[in-house]
């Protein structure tokens, strides 16, 4: 089965087309043999990709290298730079637990803070990787 357009008609089967586009953001991903999961559709979380391709080997995304990484135990928190879980006193509410398929139980964008907030305090500061009561602010 071809396509026509409204110029010509294209020439290209219709599994093609699909397979181009399931298998080309794959090709450009790995093109280097360093970056993972870095081509995903828009909409789409590289965590997701990661989580598919690992499963709870590497549930996240290091989005400094492009590269899946591991999850970091309760009381750590990923270092990007240093490619490795760094445990710290007092780190807490960084990254939720992973199912054993590689999936986040919860919403990464919202983890921290919920989390947070059922141990009382109200705001998470990212730089510090722990909850405070006040406002976290920036120097």
């Amino acid at each position: 089965m071809s396509f026509a357009t409204v110029f010509r008609a294209f020439p290209f089967p219709a599994r093609f087309l699909v397979a181009h586009h399931v298998l080309f953001p794959l090709w450009i991903g790995t093109a280097d043999g360093e970056m993972e999961c870095a081509a995903v559709d828009v909409g789409s979380h590289h965590e997701a990709c990661c989580a598919k391709i690992y499963d709870e080997a590497k549930p996240y995304y290091n989005y400094l290298t492009q590269r899946c990484r591991e999850a970091c135990d309760e009381g750590s928190y990923y270092d990007e730079k240093k490619r490795e879980c760094v445990e710290a006193d007092g780190v807490e509410c960084v990254e939720p637990p992973t199912k054993s398929d590689g999936e986040p139980l919860f919403p990464l964008e919202t983890y921290s803070y919920k989390c947070c907030v059922k141990k009382g305090k109200l705001y998470y500061d990212d730089e510090q990787h722990r909850c405070t009561t006040r406002s976290p602010t920036r120097s």
